[in-house]
């Protein structure tokens, strides 16, 4: 949604990846994966490891000290449950190679054996999980303190995935707000769907579709799991965020 805005110049590749995983081709790449023009009043990318990652968020806080950063959070046992279903997609697509445990449930027990009850794990194949943050990446205020630190709580900006859903063009203006450029644009900017779970039907093609109702148990382990770091979460932005469980 920000690329259509007209004063938002976004990298042609969502993920640049540069802090984490590109950071050996220098701060000179970076640059060339940008091509702003004159009207262009921000320039930015979309990398959501940045924010999980220490290493990144300490090398972009060092080489981006005038940076704004803006993050947009959701319910984290859905969270988790969401990216454990975009790398079975993945797989799938063949667009990586890595392993992904068998069961949502066996992915969290690789990750956090203590987390399920005892004989929960659904059948573990002690295959390491993919990238071990299945839960970690949800524990969100242990994320944003540290740019709040570096950067000042004016220059980091924390949106609410439900609230974009509820009242788009009103979490928008505010966004736009943050990045001081036009607000008039959050109008008539259209919903983008673009990471949808896609899986291909009985033709073969690849369609939109839900994923498996998680198990119960497994979502109020994640649930308790997540409740002291929600409650933080909630303190800091001055919201009540009981519902997420």
């Amino acid at each position: 949604m920000l690329r259509k805005h007209p004063q938002i110049h976004m990298s042609r590749t969502k993920e640049l990846h540069f802090f984490d995983r590109n950071f050996d081709r220098g701060m000179d790449w970076y640059a060339e994966q940008f091509e702003p023009r004159k009207r262009h009043e921000q320039i930015g990318e979309t990398t959501p490891a940045y924010m999980y990652k220490p290493r990144a968020r300490k090398r972009l806080i060092a080489h981006l000290p005038d940076a704004r950063i803006v993050m947009i959070l959701r319910n984290p046992v859905d969270r988790a449950y969401s990216h454990y279903w975009h790398d079975v997609r993945r797989l799938e697509q063949e667009r990586h190679s890595r392993p992904v445990p068998s069961t949502f449930e066996a992915a969290l027990a690789e990750e956090q054996p203590d987390l399920l009850p005892s004989g929960r794990d659904g059948g573990s194949s002690a295959v390491a999980s993919r990238r071990d943050s299945y839960v970690g990446r949800g524990e969100y205020i242990d994320q944003i303190e540290p740019f709040v630190a570096a950067y000042g709580r004016d220059r980091v900006h924390v949106m609410l995935l439900e609230d974009l859903i509820a009242d788009r063009t009103a979490s928008l203006r505010t966004l736009l707000r943050f990045l001081r450029v036009r607000e008039s644009p959050a109008e008539t900017i259209q919903e983008v769907h673009a990471n949808r779970y896609r899986r291909p039907d009985d033709s073969g093609k690849v369609q939109p579709a839900k994923y498996l109702p998680m198990d119960p148990e497994t979502r109020a382990a994640l649930a308790d799991h997540y409740r002291p770091h929600n409650e933080r979460l909630g303190q800091w932005l001055g919201r009540d965020l009981s519902h997420w469980r």
